[in-house]
């Protein structure tokens, strides 16, 4: 039995190396081209006649009857589920340069079913010799005029930001000079309530707050954990931004799942367990470690927290949404502007209030703003879940194994369950088309993936961490070599290998049954969180050698504590940037290393200038309250 199952994965990466390719290279090249666009800026040139379309071609052969061999090579490639789809032409027009025929003696006309019966004509004449024929199934078709006109939202927005900007200057320069005098004057001036007031919007004093490490916690490697977590985030989003918008070398992303180590990225998605398992961790510690010796723990306390976490967490997220829904849309133009931020602007318009109440995971989810906060939502509802179980915890103490091991078994059932019944695909496939929609129309990344109830897990083994950390803290656990070589091999095998199985998996021949599904949906969370649970508890008993020095490193501890506001705008500024692009772009692993270095970058730098003016103060203003 395990010889055939050794044999089958070696064919399965046999496979991997030499894959077979139906159609060649010059069939392929003969296809229409799939992603074009005119220049975007030389047809805003055309004065009262420049519109420029962005459309979407559905293609048919000319003669159903008998096809042309072109379309019998895209009805080829079509098959495969990593390709593109090849029959869906998506184009760039500059009507009065690419299609004359729609231009009159009064100009383009602005009616769009003029302009699709134009279109429609202009291809299909081009299209004549490949026996092909098609119709305009999507379109989008802007002129010199804006299509979005600065508003009463905007001016609002702007005049807020303005008299905040001015707050935040006046008390810097409030507290700054306060500095230079002695330390009882300083005391005396800022010690006031006007003072305390003005000196939570100082930017040097929140500066300080930033980059105080206390050495002594042992927790300390969380932040850092946090901030190469976040990278990796960031890299998984710039990658996504990539495919999400038209490629020049389609080759490139219908092949990219066919290289067994991309799993890493393809597969990716598992690395939000670590925000999970550290949500529910820091919980249970905080609350065990507070309600100590004899302190009661009541429902009271349970809406005071939860409040402080709201509060906490929403102004911050509140700004960014109003910059989505306002100004972000007048920063430019172009062929992918509409596509990307305008799409974006009229979410955030539509269903910004989801976001206020921490349900955009579940309602109008197809037309989510801010799509990465969808953690959020999680996460704010597992901790509003978790409280109760905590409270119970605390409240029978004797049987929280019994406790925790009921919500590990239903975190496990649950999503077990739910693709048994629904007879699921083993993972959310990260191919071109669903990543050319931001995985939004992905029914299983909704219900899989971006649902609370599909996270438990996570959560659960954070706070059955959280509950053994804080019930051994100060022992000395690991203290053999054979313990310090079972964490290498648990903390890292664990993760890593769930997350590498995709490699097997994304295979076209790798068959799988229903069980097999709902197996993997119910245990792969699991591990990749058990495994990190292992590494962070190793880590407070001072192990992990180089992997520890990394976690604690004071950059890494610093720009932890920035990684929430990182989290808040990189989508928006990644967005951005891609939407500068006026053709396709080239993907490469070079050109893609480097975009993911400089947005890293850029993220964290913004990250760090909001922080400074608006995460902190706030969180310094409630602890006055």
């Amino acid at each position: 039995m395990c010889r055939s199952n050794l044999l089958r994965y070696l064919v399965l990466l046999n496979q991997m190396i030499f894959s077979v390719v139906a159609v060649t290279a010059k069939q392929y090249a003969s296809m229409p081209t799939l992603f074009q666009f005119d220049d975007y800026d030389q047809c805003m040139l055309y004065g009262k006649e420049a519109t420029y379309c962005t459309i979407t071609f559905q293609l048919y052969p000319k003669n159903s009857a008998n096809p042309s061999q072109i379309w019998n090579v895209i009805k080829e490639v079509n098959l495969k589920p990593t390709n593109y789809r090849h029959d869906l032409l998506r184009h760039g027009v500059c009507l009065p340069k690419t299609c004359p025929n729609i231009v009159n003696k009064t100009g383009i006309s602005q009616d769009n079913e003029e302009i699709i019966r134009g279109l429609t004509y202009c291809y299909n004449q081009k299209l004549k010799s490949s026996g092909l024929r098609g119709n305009v199934v999507k379109i989008y078709c802007e002129g010199q005029n804006t299509p979005y006109p600065v508003d009463s939202y905007d001016i609002l927005f702007a005049l807020v930001v303005i008299l905040y900007l001015l707050l935040v200057t006046f008390a810097s320069i409030y507290e700054g000079a306060a500095r230079y005098k002695s330390k009882k004057s300083y005391e005396r001036i800022t010690g006031t309530c006007l003072g305390k007031f003005l000196s939570s919007f100082s930017i040097p004093k929140n500066f300080y707050r930033l980059k105080k490490i206390d050495h002594k916690n042992p927790l300390r490697c969380i932040q850092g954990i946090r901030f190469f977590n976040m990278i990796c985030v960031i890299m998984a989003h710039t990658l996504m931004a990539h495919f999400a918008l038209p490629v020049s070398n389609t080759m490139y992303t219908e092949k990219i799942t066919t290289v067994f180590f991309n799993s890493l990225l393809t597969n990716g998605g598992y690395a939000v367990q670590t925000f999970f398992l550290i949500s529910g961790w820091l919980l249970t510690y905080n609350i065990f470690a507070t309600f100590e010796r004899g302190k009661e723990l009541k429902l009271q306390h349970l809406l005071a927290i939860f409040a402080t976490r709201y509060l906490r967490l929403t102004p911050t997220m509140l700004i960014v949404l109003a910059f989505h829904s306002t100004w972000l849309v007048h920063l430019t133009r172009g062929p992918f502007w509409d596509q990307t931020v305008g799409e974006e602007y009229r979410r955030c318009r539509r269903n910004w209030w989801t976001n206020m109440l921490y349900v955009n995971n579940f309602i109008n989810k197809e037309k989510m703003c801010l799509q990465q906060t969808w953690y959020l939502a999680c996460d704010t509802q597992l901790f509003a879940l978790f409280l109760l179980i905590i409270f119970f915890m605390k409240k029978y103490e004797k049987h929280s194994k019994l406790i925790i091991g009921t919500v590990l078994t239903t975190g496990i059932l649950v999503p077990f369950i739910i693709s048994y019944l629904n007879n699921y695909d083993i993972l959310v496939r990260h191919f071109p088309e669903s990543m050319y929609d931001f995985l939004l129309f992905t029914s299983l990344w909704h219900t899989m993936y971006a649902a609370s109830y599909s996270n438990i897990v996570g959560y659960g083994l954070g706070i059955m961490f959280g509950y053994i950390y804080y019930k051994t803290k100060g022992m000395k656990l690991v203290t053999t070599k054979i313990y310090v070589t079972l964490w290498w091999i648990l903390s890292f095998g664990l993760s890593l290998g769930i997350t590498l199985s995709a490699g097997i998996i994304y295979q076209e021949n790798f068959e799988f049954s229903r069980i097999d599904s709902a197996l993997y949906w119910a245990l792969g969370k699991c591990i990749f969180a058990l495994g990190l649970g292992i590494g962070i508890f190793g880590m407070t008993q001072n192990i992990g050698w180089v992997v520890l020095w990394i976690c604690r490193w004071s950059p890494a501890q610093i720009l932890g504590r920035v990684s929430f506001s990182a989290y808040l705008v990189h989508v928006g500024m990644i967005k951005l940037k891609m939407s500068f692009h006026r053709q396709p772009i080239y993907a490469a692993n070079y050109l893609l290393f480097q975009s993911v270095l400089s947005d890293v970058t850029m993220a964290f730098l913004i990250a760090t200038v909001i922080t400074l003016t608006v995460e902190m103060p706030l969180s310094a203003l409630q602890k006055l309250v």
